[in-house]
């Protein structure tokens, strides 16, 4: 019953999750998020690697989805531009990587993101969001090849702390060592916080262990 249909851009690159079904090999990350997408918007993919690329003029909302690698100072400033030519950004990313050992989470900037952030007074904190009650379990095996579920701070379910349409109807989203986000130089009346921890979350270092059987109470 739409004239036309809007837009959701999705950038690729820069160590983002893959959006090929094929080099995904399953559909999940963007691949998933684009097919459901796609029932209701148009979805097209936005290279900004080469300098002098742009967001098409079509794209209404552009998705930047877990950059692992630092964006071009001509990329930030192709967002900058599509910004304040009216266009949105919907940025999901996080100052946590994982070390190469994979015993441990480890500080991950996005300095250029970062200042997109600044000029609307939000800014994600230095440290690794946890709950000590609302998480998602791990299984770990236990004795007899039985698997015994174990609670994963780490991956929080935050819940809705707004009536937005965004969020309206979840109980609660699972996140996967979030950063916190800082709001406290944000005017309230156009930043609205949508999701939060719980009475029992807490902020830990950036450097932090990942083994699901620690007593995690005394290390917050």
């Amino acid at each position: 019953v739409r004239p036309s249909r809007r837009v959701v851009g999705l950038l690729a690159g820069f160590g983002g999750p893959p959006q090929d079904p094929e080099a995904a090999g399953d559909p999940g990350g963007l691949v998933g998020l684009a097919q459901a997408l796609s029932e209701g918007y148009g979805v097209t993919t936005v290279d900004l690697s080469d300098d002098g690329a742009t967001v098409p003029d079509s794209v209404d909302v552009l998705v930047v989805a877990g950059p692992e690698e630092p964006l071009t100072e001509a990329a930030t400033a192709e967002l900058r531009r599509f910004l304040a030519d009216g266009g949105n950004l919907f940025l999901m990313y996080q100052h946590i990587g994982i070390a190469a050992s994979q015993q441990f989470t480890e500080a991950a900037e996005q300095p250029r993101l970062d200042a997109l952030l600044a000029p609307y007074g939000v800014r994600v904190a230095p440290g690794l969001l946890v709950d000590l009650r609302s998480n998602e379990p791990l299984g770990l095996p236990g004795a007899g090849g039985a698997t015994v579920q174990r609670p994963f701070p780490l991956f929080p379910i935050v819940v809705p702390v707004s009536e937005h349409p965004v969020v309206a109807g979840l109980s609660g989203v699972s996140l996967e060592f979030p950063s916190p986000l800082d709001l406290s130089g944000a005017d309230t009346s156009t930043v609205t916080p949508l999701l939060a921890t719980t009475e029992f979350g807490a902020v830990m270092p950036s450097e932090s262990p990942l083994d699901p059987a620690l007593d995690w109470p005394r290390l917050v």
